[in-house]
């Protein structure tokens, strides 16, 4: 089974945090690091105070996969996806991770392309997210 987690930006400085995305009563999304949960399998508590409050536009959940390099890849990430041709000939797409119908999907640019994540090689490689690098699409 693959690990359920999120990432989103911290609402006041812009910076990336990992962890379980929890809502607050009022509606406003909190990533909360898993290193500071303890499950017994039918509570959790925790033991710090480091509820982070996150934009919910940044908000992404792990794809259950990691790129070439061992990164993990995330809903909004853009991935440098390498197609072989023989043993000598190359391309490439960019395109960025998606969730539509329940399934995680990398698009091309322009979405002429889209290819179910499980039928992806490991050749592929994240280059930026779509919050951050605009420009890479």
């Amino acid at each position: 089974m693959r690990e359920i987690i999120f990432r989103g930006k911290l609402s006041h400085n812009n910076e990336w945090v990992v962890g379980n995305l929890v809502f607050s009563q009022e509606g406003y999304p909190y990533i909360i690091p898993s290193d500071i949960i303890e499950q017994d399998g039918h509570h959790l508590r925790i033991f710090d105070d480091n509820a982070y409050w996150v934009n919910e536009n940044t908000i992404g959940q792990y794809v259950g996969m990691r790129d070439k390099n061992g990164t993990m890849i995330f809903e909004g990430d853009i991935i440098k996806h390498h197609q072989y041709y023989g043993a000598t000939s190359m391309s490439y797409t960019i395109g960025f991770i998606d969730y539509n119908n329940y399934k995680f999907f990398l698009k091309g640019v322009g979405g002429d392309k889209s290819w179910e994540l499980f039928n992806l090689d490991g050749s592929e490689e994240v280059i930026g997210n779509y919050y951050d690098n605009k420009d890479l699409l």
